[in-house]
């Protein structure tokens, strides 16, 4: 398995009350997902656990 299970619940990246009303409420995170810099194997998979747990707030919610 790619990402850790306690992203069900650990909500380092996203504010723990977030609510999404539109697009604006989450333009910012997805833009900064867009524009970082990945230079190693590290930080990809950073990224990849903070797009997993994007995946899986929407499931959520």
């Amino acid at each position: 398995m790619l990402y850790k299970e306690s992203l069900l619940t650990d909500r380092e990246y996203l504010p723990e009350k977030l609510e999404v009303s539109d697009w604006q409420t989450v333009e910012s995170f997805f833009k900064e997902l867009l524009n970082r810099r990945i230079e190693s194997v590290d930080e990809l998979k950073g990224w990849l656990e903070i797009e997993v747990s994007w995946k899986l707030f929407f499931k959520k919610n």
